[in-house]
């Protein structure tokens, strides 16, 4: 799954699933994040295993994760996370970032409709 989009402010973006190909631009992204943006994040994801982590947990019924790209970089994330319990296999877990630069622009709620 790939998608071209447009920005409010008509910048070109391309949401797609995370891929073991992204591991470096995924810590260059979050890396980018301020301190503040990064206290509500649940995982140290400024750390190369705990990104390897995410990406490997990624599959059906498990982790379906995005990732928005503008000029070749990364700038937001999105994760649904299922809980994995038969008895609430329905229910999940919605978590988004995006770059400051990228707020405000409909990026969040175009990742979160992809999710």
């Amino acid at each position: 799954m790939q998608k071209n989009l447009e920005l409010k402010d008509q910048t070109q973006v391309i949401i797609r699933e995370m891929t073991a190909e992204d591991l470096d631009s995924s810590l260059a992204f979050f890396a980018s994040l301020s301190e503040a943006d990064r206290t509500y994040l649940r995982r140290d994801v400024t750390k190369r295993e705990v990104v390897e982590r995410r990406i490997a947990e990624c599959g059906p019924g498990v982790a379906t994760r995005l990732v928005a790209i503008v000029d070749g970089r990364i700038v937001a994330d999105g994760t649904l996370e299922l809980s994995g319990e038969d008895w609430k296999e329905h229910v999940g877990e919605l978590r988004l970032i995006v770059a400051g630069p990228y707020r405000r622009q409909g990026l969040g709620a175009l990742m979160a409709r992809e999710l």
